[in-house]
């Protein structure tokens, strides 16, 4: 198996990221709380693991262009104001030919416990539109050298 270069942004306590770490592969995992960048860090020593853990936004994420051979969130996007940001951070961050994985759901809900259809479609709408930007411009930006 290929020794892969991956980053997980929203990393949370580091689960999924120290899962690929076991597998032999380097992995970087980034999140805004130091909290949770903490937990990430001690659930990684348990299980006897090297994963590099960074503060930072999913916005702009602290890390070196073009680098990484797979990107990976969970139940991030919902959450950012700017979402969009986010993916084009992503796509500056990934080798050429590299993969991107968002795990996410539908997190919207009102009081009464029913979906509030407005925004998900809203959210819908704009997280397609921003993927099609992206699938856009990788087609005319020239590949990187």
């Amino acid at each position: 198996m290929k020794k892969i270069r991956a980053v997980e942004v929203g990393t949370g306590p580091g689960i999924l990221a120290i899962s690929l770490a076991a597998m032999g592969h380097d992995v970087t995992g980034v999140d805004l709380s130091e909290n949770m960048l903490e937990r990430a860090a001690a659930n990684a020593k348990e299980k006897g693991v090297n994963v590099l853990l960074v503060q930072g936004d999913a916005e702009e994420v602290p890390l070196k262009d073009g680098e990484y051979d797979f990107i990976f969130s969970k139940y991030l996007l919902w959450t950012l104001p700017q979402p969009d940001k986010f993916l084009g951070e992503c796509y500056r961050l990934l080798k050429d030919g590299g993969l991107m994985m968002i795990i996410d759901g539908l997190w919207f809900q009102n009081q009464m416990g029913q979906r509030r259809k407005t925004v998900v479609t809203i959210f819908l709408m704009s997280y397609m539109l921003t993927l099609s930007r992206i699938f856009l411009l990788r087609k005319t930006i020239p590949q990187r050298g």
